[in-house]
């Protein structure tokens, strides 16, 4: 393999790094979130009429029975009266002009403002992962890239925007491939690349997909 892909490997092998900390932040914000609604699991409430929903740093206002039933939500007006304070969502349309919704206990709430919280940080922590990569990319000029799926089976695509893949797909570069012609690619990963990325790709047929425990494998070998 030529030394001009030298500083090709060198950044690759740094959004890898990257990556992998922008997925050990992504499974932190799912744990989070698990943990919201396992701290509502002992209240069993109404909706509010109108509650604000911390969605990330800031907080969402919206109608209580828009939302999915489990949420920690702090009610800001209700129809009748009553206090503000943080609630557990109901079942959608449980509301009703003669129910309140029953106030959370503190021990309930405390524990709901801690979920809250890490909730909250996960978060951020997240955000802070992807601007990291977003700016590392900056430095990419447009060498040759080989993206393995490793959230599920998959292709290798040339970039992490595939039109084919979701906004949840995870990815790991092939380092030893950056820089390098596709034919090198096909030999190392046979006829696994995505015909939408790589068109011209020197394959025989419809590509297979790689399954995401040998993506995984070869993702953590670099």
């Amino acid at each position: 393999m030529s030394t001009t892909n030298t500083p090709a490997i060198a950044h690759d092998t740094r959004l890898l790094e990257l990556l992998r900390a922008a997925g050990a932040a992504q499974a932190a914000v799912d744990a989070a979130v698990e943990g919201l609604f396992r701290s509502a699991s002992a209240a069993n409430v109404s909706h509010t009429y109108e509650a604000s929903w911390a969605e990330g740093s800031m907080p969402k206002r919206c109608k209580a029975d828009d939302l999915a039933a489990g949420l920690v939500v702090r009610q800001s007006k209700t129809f009748h009266r009553g206090e503000e304070g943080y609630y557990v969502t109901g079942e959608p349309g449980a509301y009703t002009r003669n129910r309140r919704p029953a106030k959370l206990a503190d021990a309930d709430a405390a524990a709901s403002l801690e979920a809250i919280a890490k909730h909250n940080d996960a978060v951020e922590a997240l955000s802070a992962a992807i601007q990291a990569i977003r700016v590392h990319e900056e430095a990419y000029t447009g060498w040759n890239r080989y993206f393995l799926v490793t959230s599920s089976a998959g292709h290798v695509h040339r970039s992490m925007h595939c039109s084919t893949c979701n906004p949840r797909t995870a990815y790991a570069p092939v380092v030893a491939l950056s820089g390098s012609e596709d034919a090198e690619a096909v030999e190392l990963l046979g006829e696994t690349l995505c015909s939408v990325c790589f068109p011209d790709a020197p394959v025989a047929g419809k590509p297979d997909k790689i399954t995401a425990a040998k993506a995984r494998k070869l993702a953590e070998a670099q």
